[in-house]
């Protein structure tokens, strides 16, 4: 299945602890770890922030966390709530 990515400017979010998974792939060079990742936190956030119904939670977050996203008029969900 390909991911339906628009091709423009996308803003997303990382949280701590995806930071601190980049940072490990980073310093151990470990290809494998960075393609997960990539599949399993980038492109998740990505189509998330691209759908139209959704928005960046510093774009308006209302303090729930780890949310990456906030739900227009339903709160907030992490990438594993997508519908």
């Amino acid at each position: 299945m390909s991911p339906g990515f628009k091709m423009q400017r996308t803003a997303i979010s990382l949280e701590p602890d995806d930071i601190l998974r980049l940072a490990t792939i980073v310093t151990d060079g470990d290809k494998d770890e960075a393609f997960k990742f990539v599949q399993e936190v980038i492109a998740t956030k990505v189509e998330c922030a691209q759908s139209s119904t959704h928005h960046t939670a510093f774009e308006g977050d209302i303090g729930h966390s780890p949310a990456h996203y906030t739900q227009k008029g339903e709160g907030t969900h992490t990438p594993h709530e997508h519908p």
